[in-house]
């Protein structure tokens, strides 16, 4: 019960979250927990990329935001890097899109690789 909670509780306004959660009927909270786990099962990673600048600021409130998420022993042990260098950028991707080749045709199994067929990327 603790665990389905505590999960919900990124779908609530921060404002009403005691309120809204402590008043939530075991069939509500059922609910909840089934859009919970809708949102969950069907997430998957989009990469976008646009040459629209982004001011620090919002960064910084995202990066913030995400290193408050809960961890074990509350250490939160990640590690966020903001590049503004269009080279770098070029750099990583151009890494990463060689890491994801080299996985997708010879480290990763022929189940995994059917497994992503659902999802229609290339």
């Amino acid at each position: 019960m603790f665990f389905i909670v505590r999960s919900l509780l990124c779908l609530l306004p921060i404002k009403s979250l005691n309120k809204k959660l402590l008043s939530l009927s075991g069939e509500e909270l059922s609910e909840q927990s089934e859009i919970l786990l809708q949102s969950k099962v069907s997430r998957r990673s989009v990469r976008f990329f646009s040459d629209t600048s982004i001011p620090r600021e919002v960064i910084e409130n995202i990066i913030m935001a995400a290193s408050s998420a809960p961890s074990g022993a509350n250490k939160q042990p990640w590690i966020f890097c903001a590049v503004n260098s269009t080279e770098v950028k070029k750099k990583t991707r151009k890494a990463a899109e060689e890491e994801e080749y080299e996985s997708y045709n010879g480290r990763v199994n022929k189940e995994w690789l059917e497994n992503l067929k659902k999802f229609d990327t290339d």
